[in-house]
């Protein structure tokens, strides 16, 4: 995909290849692809090997932000609250902002993320895109 047409531009997809004895084992019916399929699946991560018109075996990503940014102007909380399926990844945003921990995208998750937001010299408007991920959890060098 070319530069902006790829959900890996905006950190929310990733590709996964598990290599063994220097052989690449990544695509159905491997068990070992089973495995790891199931376990981002429990995370919310939508798999790109369930796709009809191209099967993409080693993706995985969180929402298509792509399509999202395309087709609609999405809602306060929208990604978090309706896309994703993670209550981890909620309960470690809740951490980060210093509040109690339920795991749920409510009314006062919002708030806590446009505060942070408006401190943070961002667009406030209480989603989680990429843009705010990458300042409640920057990554080192």
């Amino acid at each position: 995909a070319r530069g902006g047409q790829s959900n890996h531009n905006f950190g929310v997809a990733i590709d996964v290849f598990l290599y063994e004895d220097g052989a690449l084992f990544l695509s159905p019916p491997d068990a070992r692809l089973r495995r790891i399929v199931a376990a981002m699946k429990r995370r919310g991560m939508d798999w790109g090997g369930d796709w009809s018109r191209f099967p993409d075996y080693p993706h995985f990503e969180l929402y298509d932000h792509v399509s999202l940014a395309r087709h609609h102007v999405p809602k306060p909380g929208h990604y978090l609250r309706e896309r994703i399926q993670a209550p981890e990844l909620v309960r470690a945003i809740e951490k980060r902002l210093g509040l109690m921990v339920t795991g749920i995208f409510d009314i006062r998750l919002t708030r806590a993320i446009q505060a942070f937001q408006q401190t943070s010299r961002l667009v406030v408007d209480g989603i989680v895109g990429p843009q705010t991920w990458r300042r409640l959890f920057p990554v080192s060098p």
